[in-house]
């Protein structure tokens, strides 16, 4: 009743929904799977919403949500965390995705913007639980 999970991670063998896969292809999706972190794809492995969640299929089995924004930093250039509606990924497009597709499964939310503060995770759980009720569903 064990079920193992590959996130799509910058910096690992899975940053992308691709590389997730070719993780766990070869195992049933009842025993591995992958958890879709559109957030982290914007760092590595960026792959457009629809794509991504037709090619996990089955094996989508959680999703985390963050968002991320880019900016210049010195010479170079840093990413941070932002707000669901400020950053690269289009939340309302991801859930409209996952929708088309019937993902039934997990949303949470995996990091704040700025200091994790109560305030903070309530404005960003009420702004994913706006995002959800779109398209009803969603746990």
């Amino acid at each position: 009743r064990v079920r193992v999970l590959v996130e799509t991670s910058p910096d690992t063998l899975a940053a992308s929904p691709e590389l997730a896969m070719a993780l766990v292809a070869h195992q049933p999706a009842r025993a591995a799977g992958v958890l879709y972190d559109p957030g982290n794809m914007v760092i590595e492995g960026n792959l457009e919403p629809g794509i991504a969640v037709a090619l996990l299929g089955r094996h989508l089995a959680h999703v985390h949500v963050k968002n991320i924004r880019w900016a210049r930093a010195g010479e170079g250039w840093h990413w941070r965390y932002a707000p669901l509606d400020r950053g690269r990924v289009r939340w309302p497009e991801v859930i409209e995705r996952l929708r088309q597709a019937r993902y039934a499964g997990w949303y949470s939310l995996d990091h704040l913007p700025g200091r994790a503060t109560e305030a903070a995770l309530r404005l960003q759980s009420a702004r994913l639980t706006e995002l959800l009720a779109v398209d009803g569903g969603g746990r």
